[in-house]
């Protein structure tokens, strides 16, 4: 009877664990996918719409920058080492990363698997997913934003864009 209790509880914590790995970052949507949590769509400490005198105070002047006009207004794109920034309104509208040491909250960055990121996720992996080489989450809480996680062939992560879903 002992052995029966042990196990139940066994059962018990390790369905836990994994119901809560996976309510960290992903929720199931109403069409049975799935969103992320927003606290995910960060880049070490810069996220969208961060001001842009903020992000320079965290990680300092770009490498080199290119401003596109538009009709009504500019953007502006700075570059760094591994990383891209995209500004609209002095605001950061998108950001592409393809250097380890830039990093998400949960820990994912470019190098790690398929495997790796699917169990970060706290999910099965998907390999019609990973077959398109990208996984790509809209936030929970604002459907404007996303991330997108791209794989090369061998299925390694390569580069991760979070931003306005127009971005």
């Amino acid at each position: 009877m002992k052995t029966i209790y042990v196990l139940l509880l066994i059962c018990i914590v390790t369905s836990f664990r994994t119901y809560s790995q996976e309510s960290k970052l992903l929720s199931k949507t109403e069409d049975l996918g799935f969103c992320i949590d927003s606290t995910e769509l960060k880049i070490g400490a810069i996220y969208p719409p961060m001001p842009k005198s903020d992000v320079l105070e965290i990680i300092g002047q770009a490498d080199s920058i290119r401003i596109d006009h538009g009709l009504i207004d500019f953007s502006a794109t700075h570059f760094y080492d591994g990383l891209i920034i995209y500004y609209w309104d002095d605001q950061v509208v998108g950001m592409i990363a393809s250097s380890d040491k830039y990093i998400t909250p949960s820990g994912i960055h470019t190098g790690l698997s398929g495997d790796k990121v699917f169990e970060i996720l706290g999910v099965e992996q998907n390999e019609s997913l990973l077959q398109k080489h990208k996984i790509e989450f809209t936030a929970c809480n604002n459907y404007d934003f996303k991330i997108l996680l791209i794989f090369d062939n061998t299925l390694i992560l390569r580069e991760i864009h979070i931003g306005f879903d127009l971005f």
